[in-house]
């Protein structure tokens, strides 16, 4: 199937509806939050989230449902194969990846909606240089107009390390990041002493988001703390 069809389908799934995107940042842990999550019409969550979807105490803060996985190119690479059948039996019905072969887009649209989003990767790095995945994602589902489109479990990575310490993703929830990827991100980052996505770039285009969407919406303080990093109020740790 074309991506212009996957698109079309993905359009009936987002269009007119209530969408959450729920990242796997430890700010909301013990907030409670997983019912509101789950009442919104689509939840759509991110790499290593799927795998965590079984625990009952990620469900209380995160929700227990998940209809849409976003893929970066690190966990398609490190995780393949994908165990389909676990993805699916947790609920996802759309998968989509930064980028994407056609053997394996063929193999995974046996089990549910596949799409590739790297036109929108593309769009996204004219305006933002060093884009994170999340503007991408976000700017994927506003395309669709949503009747909402709600983010929560971001903090626009303020609470990462500026420079990198080994084996320490404290920006991430235990679990999130597989046992495989940790150990492959300590040699990549080994030395780093900056991160490859611009801090404060993404939050500006974020913003930019929320400034031209009325329907991009976000809690208080997570909002507050947007507006904090563009203004160079907050600075990562």
């Amino acid at each position: 199937m074309t991506n212009t069809k996957n698109n079309e389908k993905y359009r009936d799934m987002i269009k007119g509806r209530s969408v959450v995107f729920v990242g796997a940042c430890p700010n909301i842990k013990g907030l409670g939050y997983g019912q509101f999550i789950d009442d919104f019409d689509v939840v759509v969550k991110s790499n290593g989230s799927v795998l965590m979807q079984p625990d009952e105490k990620y469900k209380n803060d995160y929700g227990s449902r998940i209809d849409v996985l976003y893929c970066n190119n690190q966990f398609q690479r490190e995780m393949k194969p994908f165990n389909l059948s676990f993805f699916a039996s947790q609920g996802v019905r759309s998968l989509n990846f930064k980028n994407i072969g056609e053997p394996c887009k063929s193999e995974y649209s046996k089990y549910m909606l596949v799409r590739d989003v790297s036109r929108i990767v593309k769009h996204v790095q004219r305006h933002c240089h060093s884009a994170a995945y999340g503007p991408v994602i976000y700017t994927d589902i506003l395309q669709f107009k949503p009747a909402e489109l709600f983010i929560t479990g971001v903090d626009f990575f303020a609470s990462k390390k500026a420079s990198f310490e080994h084996d320490n993703y404290q920006e991430y929830l235990d679990g999130y990041l597989p046992p495989k990827i940790r150990t492959i991100g300590n040699a990549i980052n080994r030395g780093k002493t900056k991160d490859g996505h611009s801090f404060t770039g993404n939050a500006k285009y974020i913003k930019s988001l929320f400034d031209t969407h009325r329907n991009l919406k976000t809690h208080d303080f997570i909002y507050k703390l947007l507006e904090d990093i563009v203004h160079g109020r907050v600075s990562q740790r």
